[in-house]
Order: C-alpha cells, then sequence, then structure tokens
C-alpha cells in the first residue's frame, strides 16, 4: 500500500499536507489505500461525504482545496456534467478515473467542465496501482490510454502459450510488482493466487503495449459487464435467472450506456415459447419482444424471483427480451457475439419509447451486499470465483 500510494502520489505531484478526496466508498480496496492510506502519509486533510452526491462532490472539492482524488467513470461524467463548464475544480491537480469503460471523448469533456486533469489507469485489488499517465502528458496518452506501470511493475501482454507479445500487438495481460497481493482470505486461511512460473498474476484482461512504454487495455477475457465500475458477473446472473421455473433458456449481455458505460440486459426464452418453437421446428433466435415482456417473462416477474433468491440488487439486469429461441452456433453452443448484437438491436428499439422497463437507476458507487475479494461478485480489480476488480471499482 505504501509502494502504491508513493508511486501515486509522485505522478500527481501531491505535496506534503495536501488535500485529497475519497468520493468512492472506503470499503472498496481502491478508495481505503488511495483515501485513507495516501491521506495519512501525507498528513493532510481527507475530504469524505455520507452518500455519492456529485454536487456535494464538487462543492467540499472546492471549499476544502482539494488536489487530487480518484474515481469510476461514471462519477467523473456526472461531475462534468454538474459543473455545467463552471470549471470549479480547477484548484484540483488532477483526478485519477478507473474501473470501467472509459471513453475519451466523454471524459474530455468532463474535464474541460470541471478545469482539471482526467488521468485513465488500470489497476485492481491484488495489484494496487498499478499505472497512470502523468498530468503533463497530452490528452491522446492521458484520456485513449491507460498510462505507464508504476516504477518496479512489469506488465506484459502474452499469446495462448505464455510468449510475451511485442509492442502493439493484442495479448492477454499479466502483472508482477511490489503490490502484488499475497492472496484471497477465505474462511479464515490465506488462499495463494495462480501465478506463472516466474511470478506474473494474469488480470484476466487483454492488453496492447506501446513503443513509448504506454498499455492499453482492449477488453476482457472473461464475460463480465462493467457497470459503472463494478463488475457483474455474467454467469451468476444467468444462473440465478435460470432457476424461474417458467424459464427455459436465458442469456445475460451487456447493452450500451452513454453514462454507465454497460447495463445488464436479459434474453428469456420462456418454457412455452421454447414448446411452441420446438413444435413449429423452428431453430433461429426469433424475434425479440420490444417492450421487454409480453408473452413472455417480463423485467418484474424475472426481478421478483431474483429477490427471492437473494441475488444483490445491484446485480439484477435492467433490461428484459423475450426470444424464441437464444443464437447458437452451428454446433447448437449459445453465440454470445450474436446474442450480445441481438440484444444491442432490441435495446435500440426502446429509444423510441423512453426505455419503459429500465429499472429505476442505482447509484453506480453503491457497494454490494459484500466485498468482493476473489468471489463471482468482486471488486474489479479477475476469473469466476477469482473475478479481478479494475481500481476504482466500488
Amino acid at each position: 500500500m505504501r509502494y502504491a500510494c508513493t508511486c501515486t502520489i509522485d505522478v500527481n505531484g501531491l505535496r506534503d499536507g495536501d488535500a485529497v478526496a475519497a468520493v468512492v466508498p472506503l470499503s472498496s480496496t481502491a478508495a481505503y489505500c488511495f483515501g485513507v492510506c495516501l491521506a495519512l502519509m501525507l498528513g493532510g486533510p481527507l475530504v469524505l461525504s455520507g452518500r455519492w452526491d456529485r454536487e456535494q462532490a464538487l462543492a467540499r472539492m472546492a471549499a476544502n482545496d482539494v488536489r487530487w482524488t480518484m474515481c469510476v467513470p461514471t462519477m467523473a461524467l456526472q461531475m462534468g456534467s454538474a459543473a455545467a463548464g463552471s470549471r470549479v475544480l480547477e484548484g484540483v491537480r488532477s483526478i485519477t478515473v478507473g474501473g470501467g469503460p472509459m471513453d475519451r471523448g466523454a471524459l474530455a469533456r468532463a474535464e474541460r467542465s470541471l478545469g482539471t486533469r482526467i488521468l485513465r489507469v488500470f489497476g485492481m485489488s491484488e495489484c494496487l496501482g498499478h499505472t497512470s499517465p502523468r498530468p503533463d502528458d497530452p490528452e491522446e496518452i492521458r484520456l485513449g490510454r491507460d498510462g505507464r506501470p508504476f516504477p518496479g511493475t512489469e506488465l506484459r501482454a502474452v499469446d495462448a502459450d505464455g510468449t510475451a507479445l511485442g509492442p502493439g500487438r493484442t495479448g492477454r495481460a499479466q502483472v508482477r510488482g511490489p503490490s502484488l497481493f499475497l492472496g484471497y482470505a477465505h474462511d479464515g486461511k490465506v488462499e495463494s493466487p495462480v501465478l506463472t512460473p516466474d511470478g506474473f498474476f494474469p488480470t484476466g484482461d487483454l492488453l496492447m503495449t506501446g513503443d513509448d512504454g504506454t498499455v492499453t487495455v482492449m477488453g476482457r477475457e472473461k464475460d463480465v459487464i462493467i457497470r459503472g465500475g463494478r463488475n457483474l458477473d455474467v454467469t451468476e446472473i444467468e444462473r440465478a435467472v435460470a432457476s424461474h421455473p417458467g424459464v427455459a433458456r436465458v442469456c445475460v449481455a451487456p447493452v450500451p450506456d452513454p453514462l454507465l458505460g454497460e447495463r445488464a440486459a436479459v434474453l428469456v426464452v420462456a418454457e412455452a415459447e421454447a414448446e411452441a418453437e420446438a413444435e413449429a421446428e423452428a431453430g433461429t433466435h426469433g424475434d425479440g419482444d420490444d417492450t421487454g415482456g409480453g408473452a413472455g417473462i417480463g423485467l418484474d416477474e424475472i426481478t421478483e424471483h431474483l429477490a427471492r433468491t437473494g441475488l444483490s440488487k445491484a446485480k439484477w439486469p435492467e433490461f428484459a427480451f423475450s426470444v424464441g429461441e437464444l443464437p447458437q452456433t452451428t454446433v447448437g453452443k449459445l453465440d454470445r457475439s450474436a446474442a450480445r448484437r441481438l440484444a444491442h438491436e432490441l435495446h435500440a428499439r426502446l429509444d423510441a419509447h423512453r426505455e419503459p422497463h429500465r429499472l429505476t437507476d442505482r447509484e453506480p458507487h453503491r457497494q454490494a451486499d459484500h466485498e468482493r475479494h476473489g468471489r463471482p461478485d468482486q471488486e474489479r480489480h479477475g476469473q469466476p470465483d477469482h473475478e479481478q476488480h479494475r481500481q476504482g471499482d466500488a
């Protein structure tokens, strides 16, 4: 933690006595390290809030001369919108942003509105830090890539055989360094992580390195949805929905959202529809019910079932589409790529209806029922049962 904080202090040009803010819940690893621990090392004020309120966050940071904070992309975009071009955070040297899909254009608009610099980073609970650009880097690096590894931290992209790839090639991300964790705490014991023979930890991400030492995260190896910085494990949600007695088959897929990055949608084949489809010998995915229900199983029924199962509300899908059949590959397996395209298509049809079946927005930073370290609902810094969590998750 001291290493991760020292590197962060250096990168952002912070000085002894500087005030920092923690706007994500302290129950997250990133907020505890880069909020509490970093403030103690600086010997300056730590500005906190009881709950997330974008206007209050801006006012408190400005009033207390905060010099730095970190947050998830959704929060940065919300604060940028609330600032309305006032440049209220001109006194803030930089804001570190990580933990979910990030659009360069949206972040650029937010930083201009706030009057500060936004730094797009990559990290995880399992290896605190561990990359960052600098506030004086050009926008293309600050907002278009994920920075450079901290001094002493090694980050590489490898192919399926574990061979390190050169610049410009995308491969599986692996990391090692001073902030690499010892293991997961399970039932009072330390469960050691699975490392490569030379001590690297697979992050579960796809990574591309640059000739200049910068890195860019290209996506995830595994099927997860990142909603406002929180990882939603697709398999866990599908299992919970599939336990509904009226559900024959189910697929959870992400749909785009300009603020949260992604939201969860569920494609449902109801038992009655499956029987009718079989009788008709139709093997296509059918027409989606763009009202989110119709003759199939609607969103309300699904969420009521999920509430009974005890699945955390933070993981509930926000859109439901009844389909005659799920897309399949030529060998009869679920075609997830085609399912994502179908979900996107059905979701787009809702725009004209103002998305009438979306659940009430949940604050993107709100914690799940328990901290996610090495469990299916982890705090993104990766694997089902060890699905890593991106730094900044809350």
